[in-house]
């Protein structure tokens, strides 16, 4: 996966903000929960989409 570096430093920083990681005294990042359940669908973008 290729991934700009500050793009995936803003996504940590906003993942912190709202709760879901947290990062220690290190630096290290780390999700706080024992199970993570998630629901989502993915449907194709439509023709002329944004990729």
């Amino acid at each position: 996966m290729h991934r700009d570096v500050k793009r995936v430093h803003e996504d940590a920083h906003r993942l912190i903000e709202i709760g879901l990681i947290e990062k220690d005294e290190e630096g290290k990042l780390a999700a706080p929960f024992s199970e993570i359940r998630t629901d989502f669908v993915l449907r194709p973008a439509a023709q002329g989409g944004l990729l």
